[in-house]
């Protein structure tokens, strides 16, 4: 019955202790998960900023074209 007894609080020991792992990996995971989101929201933000930044440059270079054809 002692030998059951022991084993018993080794085991709820060791359960303990990689629970605290388990803990520690998972709120790790979480952490990296939202890190992977923030990425994926700024490479879409980059993106959409590369679009614009070339509208511009379209828009910019259209004018410049224009304002030469005037003074021709």
């Amino acid at each position: 019955m002692q030998k059951l007894s022991e084993l018993l609080q080794k085991i709820i020991y060791l359960a303990v202790k990689y629970m605290n792992k388990l803990n520690k990996l998972f709120i790790y995971n979480n952490f990296l998960k939202q890190i992977l989101i923030s990425m994926q929201a700024f490479r879409a933000e980059r993106e959409k900023l590369k679009r614009k930044e070339y509208i511009v440059t379209e828009t910019f270079t259209n004018a410049m074209q224009n304002t030469v054809k005037e003074y021709k």
